[in-house]
């Protein structure tokens, strides 16, 4: 088929299918493979209600929980749109939300970091800041 002389097969358009579930890679192959196809260029966010992050590197997309979307509903929305390289939140979530969430930063190629001492973070921040 040609569309505008540009000649297209429909084979690079199949899906590839594996052929038996053993040659799957494993979790941490397929962590380090979706971390490979992943664009660098991708939204640092913080999501929270109290705070904002501060960064001298690159923006930040700063997103506070809502009566219609908690902090947990926006995390899983960032992670299942794989648009986001770091999530930051200090919001507090059950064993296993967390569990959750960790499960799919492991395979969206997001690091997902709970903010839990805020003195600590705020003094990692600033170092960063003065490196900058």
């Amino acid at each position: 088929m040609s569309i505008n002389n540009v000649e297209l097969s429909t084979q690079a358009l199949m899906p590839m299918h594996f052929a038996s579930l053993s040659s799957l890679p494993t979790t941490k192959l397929a962590h380090n493979s979706v971390r490979a196809h992943l664009p660098l260029k991708r939204w640092v966010a913080h999501v929270s209600d109290k705070t904002q992050l501060v960064s001298a590197e690159e923006l930040v997309l700063q997103l506070s929980p809502t009566a219609s979307f908690n902090a947990f509903d926006i995390i899983e929305k960032l992670l299942f749109a794989k648009t986001c390289r770091i999530i930051h939140t200090d919001a507090q979530f059950s064993l296993n939300q967390i569990a959750f969430l960790k499960e799919m930063a492991l395979f969206s190629g997001t690091d997902l970091v709970f903010i839990g001492d805020k003195e600590t973070f705020n003094r990692k921040q600033m170092l960063s800041l003065e490196k900058a």
